[in-house]
């Protein structure tokens, strides 16, 4: 299995000193009042799902101490959890057939987001993890998962760096929730324009800081969101999304 490291402790620094000096984790900026109000809601909604995990995926993770796979710790943020009632209107949006396409969740934590897919009939569900933890944290949850709730049955829970992680053949639709720093981001969404050479390639993205990578970028187009899920983001939800495809070149 792959090696892994342990990050050292590190005290706040100025804005200008993580600009000369980068530290060990990329600082996300802090959400709008109404956001931030927003995502305390969604925290706060019942959770009959959440009911079912073995270990909750609903708290926030910090990666101090985390033993990951391979080298790129400096370069990751904590995990987050996703709400779920945005995860089901974004999955239920991705472009199909869905039983001939792979839903890949890039930092899939504790496996939120990954059972929540498994609720349709996706071909296949990979959920990728560098921290050792949080993929055995997921792994437990999976055998205790209820099998009546997965529509897809191929689930799989892979500890690795997601640039290093083959990823699935055929189809995709990959899921990332601000994962990394706009540094990684650039080599992720290179694999996946690789990827989209031979296969179709969706990308939903959920709070990323920066879109320059899939924007500015010959081998991306983005995708409007429906009108309905488009107002339901704007009101309801903490975070922004936006979609993009893989272009065939």
């Amino acid at each position: 299995m792959p090696g892994g490291q342990k990050r050292r402790e590190s005290s706040p620094q100025s804005p200008a000193h993580r600009a000369r000096h980068p530290g060990p984790f990329p600082i996300a900026p802090p959400l709008s009042p109404y956001r931030a109000l927003l995502r305390s809601v969604h925290r706060w909604l019942p959770d009959p799902v959440g009911r079912l995990e073995r270990v909750s995926t609903a708290t926030d993770v910090a990666l101090d101490g985390q033993i990951v796979a391979g080298p790129n710790l400096r370069h990751a943020q904590p995990y987050r959890p996703s709400p779920r009632p945005l995860v089901r209107r974004l999955i239920r949006a991705l472009p199909g057939p869905l039983d001939q396409t792979t839903f890949v969740d890039i930092g899939s934590g504790r496996g939120r987001v990954v059972f929540e897919a498994a609720a349709l009939p996706f071909a296949r569900v990979v959920g990728i993890e560098f921290a050792e933890a949080l993929h055995e944290d997921a792994m437990l949850n999976l055998r205790h998962w209820p099998r009546a709730r997965m529509r897809c049955r191929k689930v799989d829970f892979i500890w690795a760096d997601a640039l290093d992680a083959p990823l699935p053949s055929g189809d995709l639709a990959v899921y990332m929730f601000d994962p990394f720093d706009e540094r990684t981001t650039l080599r992720m969404a290179a694999r996946l324009a690789e990827h989209g050479r031979t296969a179709r390639v969706s990308v939903v993205l959920v709070g990323m800081r920066d879109l320059t990578v899939f924007r500015e970028s010959s081998a991306f187009a983005e995708l409007p969101l429906p009108r309905a899920l488009s107002v339901w983001v704007a009101l309801f939800s903490p975070y922004s999304v936006r979609m993009f495809e893989a272009v065939p070149h």
